[in-house]
Formats: structure tokens, C-alpha cells, sequence
């Protein structure tokens, strides 16, 4: 009888068992908090109600709108939420239709003219409709704030979309509206605007976790990020797409999954659409269309920080590979760029259609053609690499070199730092306080680069 290697069974099991002790701690750190939390106690009742559609509020990140319903989905890390509030108000709340099984989280900030970026709280939803708490006097007096003139409330999705079914309807969540005391209107647009795409780090897998740790609710946390940081210090506004796991040619190797790449997911306006391999057909049930509008949003600069998955479990070492991620990576950014290079007021379903690949109808991260870039400035491109790993620095910078013939401002943008620090969170990923030094060491590149001083 031959001799049967038991070890990739048995480490397959042990993950299993990992991973579902912390979705049953998950499950009960919600149940147990139920009445306890001042989030999920009733809301008092407001007099004023704006639907998640209105126009006076602002919505930044790809989100999905019901207009018939007037109800907002997403389910991508970072979107915002944001508004004005008047100085006769007295509390502000949120009514969320959660359909995750373990429920998310949100943090709240308030800017004024004499507080910047102040954050109020953060608060875990429960599966279902609940109204939960924004702001209101107390909370404002606990920080010496105060409801006054130009005051801007933002609420902020802090989790990424989890993977917790091969039904994708059950890991998003929708926003139904916002009630108050006193009157909602829509901030002033930000002129600055960036636009993150990448993995877990800009996720914020495990940033609120200590070693050893996995993802979970309790320690992802997208706020903690070097790109969050990075957007409140530019005083940009910014649109996020991060998926744990992610790569640009190559995904980490999860068992049981297909293997999606954020060219794949970059078409989609809801990412958990395009997860779980259905274990009855093996198809992909993928995402509804996010049609880019250049009109509307159309960032200053694309910042990509998309390898460290790539690169993992000894791809680096094989030319070829190398060589086939550089030419995914260049193709995807092309791309992306495409979208964006066009005349303002263009949206992108009125572009000529691509020619059909043999996966079907050309998408976002389809082979560009070598062409001009547009009419439209196109935003600068800053490639990242680090801070877990530097293994896909060489190869990122061939992209960036290949870009600037192009005629593309390129930089590459090195996140990595002294190779003493330790990342210090889940499963070896950086914690909020790692995030914040990265944050700090892009900064002024970002800033004199786009001359934002």
C-alpha cells in the first residue's frame, strides 16, 4: 500500500477548527452585547428623516443605490458616509440593515473649523434593522465638541467585505438613512481625491489585533491604515478597493476558492459578490458592474499596493512568474487609467466596447491596447511596495519604468521600514501603530509630489 501524505489534510482541518472558534467568539461577543452597548439600546425618536439617496448626503466609495427604495449597499472598506449638521441639532442616527452574519462596524468623525478629524466612536452593528447612535450632545461634550456652525459628520465602513458564505447577499450591508433634531446638508467636495487599491494591508486585516491573531470583526479595521491616515493628512477624499488576499496575477492560495485577482474584482461595485467558488456548479457569481464616471469621480492619483500575495509561497523565484506579474500589473494599471482618461461627462458604458476575451465580454482588467491615454489628464500613479514584504519590489519597478515611457507619472512609492520593526498583528500583518509610521514615511512623497503642500 502506498504511503499517504496526511499533512495537507491535517493542516486544512486545524484552519478550519481556527477559523470557526472565531466565528463562534464573534457570534457571541454580538449576542452578548446585546442592551449592554449604548449603540444597540432604542433611539430616541427624531423628528427628521433624510434616506441614504438623498442628495444632501454625501457618499464616497463604490456603493450600490436603490434609488426606488432610497437605501444604499456596499460592502468595500472606507466607504464613507458624510454630512453637515446644523448647530440646533442635538443627536444624529444611522438605521443599518446588516445582512453579515456577525455584524460590523463603523467609526464616526466630526471636522469643524476648530477640530479636525476628531473621532467620536465606533460602533459593531447586529444582523438586522437597527438604529445606532452617531453623535449627540453627550458624546460631543465628552470630547469638549459641540454641535456648531460647519460642523461635518463622516461615517465610515471599517471592515472589508467578509467571506462568510457562497452567498454573497449575506456579507454586505445596507444604509436606509440618517436621522436628527436638526437639518442635514451636503458638505463641500474635497478637492483632493485618491483612490487606494490593493490587498489586506490597505484593508486593515488585523490592524486592531496583537500576535497570534486571525482577521476577524474585532481586529480589521480599515480606519487604522496607513491609506486612511494618509487620506485625513492630505484632507482628500478617497475611494478604496482592498481585498485580503488579493493579488494582481496571483491570489494568496486559500483552499477552496477560486482564484480571483483584483483585476477581476476591480469591476465589481459590490466585492463579496465575487468570493466563495460555488461548491455545486465551481462557477463565480460576479458583482454588478461599477460603471466609472469620470464626471463625478475622477482621482488626482491611483495609489496601488498589490504584490505581497503575489509574491508569496516562493513565486519570486521563478523568472517567469516574475515576468507574467509585471505584465499583469502594467496592463491592469493601463487600464485603469483608460477609465479615468476620458472627457469629463463620459461615463464608461458609453465607451466603444472592447473586443470579448475567452473568459467573455471584456471587463475592467481585460488587456488594454497600447494607445494614447485620452483627452483628461490622467491622474499620477504611485505603485507601493511593502511594508510586509519588499520580494516584489524589482518587478514594481520595471512597471513603473514601463509606465514612464509611456508617458505616465509614475512613482514607485517604498512603504517598507527598518527592518527591526515588527508588523506586530493577525498573522503577521501590520497593527495600527505600524500603519500610522507608514502613513507618516509616505506622506511627503505623496504630498510634494502632487503638490499638495
Amino acid at each position: 500500500m502506498a504511503n499517504v501524505d496526511l499533512k495537507p489534510a491535517w493542516l486544512s482541518f486545524m484552519l478550519f477548527v481556527f477559523v470557526m472558534s472565531n466565528f463562534v467568539r464573534d457570534a457571541w461577543a454580538i449576542t452578548s452585547r446585546i442592551g449592554t452597548v449604548p449603540s444597540f439600546q432604542k433611539q430616541p425618536d427624531l423628528p427628521s428623516f433624510y434616506a441614504a439617496t438623498d442628495d444632501d448626503i454625501n457618499w464616497s466609495g463604490r456603493v450600490l443605490r436603490n434609488e426606488e427604495y432610497m437605501r444604499v449597499v456596499f460592502d468595500w472598506p472606507g466607504v464613507t458616509a458624510s454630512f453637515q449638521v446644523d448647530e440646533n441639532a442635538t443627536a444624529v442616527t444611522v438605521m443599518v440593515d446588516d445582512s453579515s452574519l456577525v455584524g460590523t462596524r463603523f467609526a464616526v468623525f466630526y471636522d469643524s473649523p476648530t477640530a479636525r478629524h476628531r473621532k467620536l466612536r465606533e460602533f459593531r452593528t447586529l444582523r438586522g434593522v437597527f438604529s445606532y447612535t452617531l453623535a449627540d450632545v453627550g458624546i460631543l461634550g465628552a470630547q469638549g465638541l459641540r454641535f456648531e456652525p460647519n460642523v461635518t459628520l463622516s461615517m465610515v465602513h471599517t471592515q472589508e467585505a467578509q467571506v462568510l458564505s457562497n452567498d454573497a447577499a449575506v456579507n454586505n450591508v445596507t444604509v436606509l438613512g440618517f436621522g436628527t433634531d436638526g437639518f442635514l446638508s451636503r458638505p463641500s467636495p474635497s478637492t483632493r481625491r485618491l483612490e487606494f487599491i490593493g490587498d489586506s494591508i490597505t484593508a486593515g486585516y488585523g490592524a486592531d489585533g496583537l500576535a497570534p491573531c486571525v482577521g476577524s470583526v474585532e481586529t480589521n479595521n480599515y480606519v487604522s491604515t496607513w491609506a486612511h491616515a494618509l487620506c485625513q493628512s492630505l484632507d482628500a477624499e478617497c475611494f478604496v478597493e482592498a481585498y485580503s488576499g488579493v493579488g494582481v496575477y496571483a491570489s494568496y492560495p486559500h483552499p477552496g476558492t477560486v482564484d480571483v485577482t483584483m483585476p477581476e474584482r476591480f469591476a465589481d461595485t459590490l466585492a463579496s459578490a465575487h468570493q466563495l467558488k460555488n461548491m455545486t456548479t465551481g462557477g463565480l457569481k460576479p458583482g454588478f458592474r461599477w460603471n466609472v464616471d469620470a464626471s463625478t469621480f475622477r482621482p488626482d492619483a491611483l495609489i496601488f499596493n498589490l504584490g505581497t500575495n503575489d509574491f508569496c509561497c516562493g513565486h519570486g523565484e521563478n523568472s517567469t512568474f516574475v515576468e507574467a506579474y509585471a505584465a499583469a500589473y502594467y496592463q491592469f494599471v493601463s487600464k485603469v487609467l483608460e477609465f479615468y482618461a476620458v472627457p469629463a461627462g463620459t461615463r464608461a458604458k458609453d465607451l466603444p466596447a472592447r473586443p470579448s476575451s475567452p473568459k467573455g465580454p471584456a471587463r475592467a482588467g481585460d488587456e488594454p491596447a497600447e494607445a494614447p491615454l485620452g483627452a483628461a489628464p490622467a491622474p499620477v500613479v504611485f505603485l507601493g511596495v511593502g511594508p510586509m514584504s519588499a520580494r516584489y519590489q524589482g518587478a514594481t519597478r520595471g512597471v513603473v519604468e514601463r509606465l514612464t515611457r509611456r508617458g505616465v507619472r509614475a512613482i514607485l512609492l517604498d512603504l517598507m521600514l527598518d527592518p527591526t520593526v515588527l508588523m506586530g498583528g493577525c498573522l503577521g500583518h501590520p497593527t495600527g501603530a505600524v500603519h500610522a509610521a507608514v502613513a507618516e514615511k509616505a506622506f511627503p512623497v505623496v504630498e510634494a509630489t502632487m503638490g499638495w503642500k
